[in-house]
């Protein structure tokens, strides 16, 4: 099932975690939570796919490769 206001608002997590607007810890509790709430096999299969791009030991803005940037900009959401 298809449910593109968990689609929408999973790709507006993503982009403020990619863009320095949200911290590591507050994208690895919006993430789970959009997946928890919504059947939709795609915004569960990005939040568990994105888990591994932040830390859990401390707070930060984003910090991965440019190989990783790169991927995360084709999640596909749209």
């Amino acid at each position: 099932m298809i449910d593109r206001e968990a689609r929408a608002t999973t790709r507006i997590v993503v982009e403020d975690f990619l863009f320095d607007r949200i911290t590591a810890f507050q994208f690895s509790e919006r993430l789970p939570a959009i997946a928890a709430a919504t059947p939709d096999a795609t915004v569960r299969f990005v939040a568990g796919a994105l888990g591994d791009i932040y830390d859990d030991w401390d707070d930060h803005l984003i910090a991965v490769d440019k190989r990783t940037w790169n991927t995360v900009q084709q999640v596909p959401l749209h």
